[in-house]
C-alpha cells in the first residue's frame, strides 16, 4: 500500500470525528450550491 494511503488512513481514524465533519461539510457545501443553480434555473424558465 501507498504511503501516502497509509498515512491518509492513520489520519482518519485518529480523528475520526474531525473527518467525519469535514466530509459533511463538503457535502453540504456542494448540496447547496446544486440547490441554488437549480433554483436560478427555474427562475429564469418562470421569468420568460
Amino acid at each position: 500500500m501507498s504511503l501516502l494511503i497509509r498515512l491518509g488512513i492513520r489520519d482518519i481514524t485518529r480523528r475520526f470525528i474531525h473527518s467525519a465533519l469535514f466530509v459533511l461539510g463538503v457535502a453540504l457545501g456542494v448540496a447547496m450550491v446544486i440547490a441554488i443553480d437549480i433554483a436560478n434555473g427555474s427562475s429564469s424558465r418562470a421569468s420568460s
